[in-house]
């Protein structure tokens, strides 16, 4: 005779309600159980608004909004390589190519330069201390008696 185990009830963390409260307050379903999945309490969940992500400041909005230039604009010519600077100033129908180009990525290669091989500074600790060093028994057994000999290897 086989026994079955009692039917085990699964009681959720959150209700119905707790979910429409949240959607109400403008939290995504996704937004909200990642939140209690990540060990909010469920009343931290509903409550707290989502992050808005301000991708553009108020005074690049205003360079934006001056020159003309939507946001679906900016993104494109973000997504081609466009710095942010150029990409925000430049009117639209206007392409950033030529000498203006040019001169910019020469600007910043330079910039990279300097940042790469900036000069070092003046070490004075290795002036007190002899830079070569004669070699001892050692290094001369090692140079005269080569331990990896050459093998020829013929093909």
């Amino acid at each position: 005779m086989v026994k079955y185990a009692p039917k085990i009830e699964h009681k959720p963390k959150y209700t119905k309600e707790d979910i429409k409260q949240a959607k109400f307050n403008g939290v995504e379903y996704n937004t909200f159980l990642g939140r209690i999945n990540r060990g909010w309490s469920v009343s931290q969940a509903i409550n707290t608004p989502p992050a808005k992500k301000q991708r553009f400041t108020k005074e690049e909005l205003a360079i934006m909004e001056a020159n003309g230039i939507k946001k679906s604009a900016v993104y494109l010519r973000l997504e081609r390589g466009y710095p942010r600077e150029v990409a925000i100033s430049y009117p639209p129908n206007k392409h950033w190519v030529g000498e203006e180009r040019e001169a910019y990525r020469k600007s910043e290669q330079l910039k990279i330069k300097d940042r790469v091989y900036k000069k070092t500074e003046n070490k004075p600790h290795l002036l007190t201390v002899p830079q070569s060093v004669e070699g001892g028994k050692w290094f001369e057994h090692l140079s005269e008696n080569d331990i990896f000999p050459k093998r020829k290897v013929e093909c």
